[in-house]
């Protein structure tokens, strides 16, 4: 997918965005940042399949929307990481390795 433009990241409210933090648009809408390296592969409950997560948006996105818990100290690091991320103050690995953390506090399956 191609990057954003400055202006389609305005209409989005991304004013202080950079064009260069990100690499692609998520087919649900919203702005992912450069994918990571090396994906992450969840197994969560109440979503049908398993996830494959390349992007700390999407981390961050399933940890507030589907996530089995709503608190922990992983899994507010683990959203704070993805969000600092996605506007480029932290490196994707952070947020990985944030998310990780998160997904071993609440048990979730990891299988990749």
């Amino acid at each position: 997918m191609p990057t954003p433009s400055p202006g389609r990241l305005q209409q989005q409210g991304w004013n202080n965005l950079a064009p260069r933090a990100f690499a692609s648009i998520h087919p649900k809408g919203f702005v992912v940042g450069i994918a990571w390296g090396k994906c992450v592969i969840i197994d969560l409950p109440d979503l049908d399949g398993v996830q494959i997560v390349w992007h700390p948006a999407y981390a961050a996105h399933l940890l507030i929307d589907s996530w089995p818990v709503d608190h922990g100290r992983a899994y507010g690091a683990a959203i704070n990481a993805c969000a600092d991320a996605v506007v480029g103050t932290r490196t994707g690995e952070h947020a990985r390795i944030a998310f990780i953390a998160a997904i071993n506090e609440a048990e979730v399956e990891m299988l990749a």
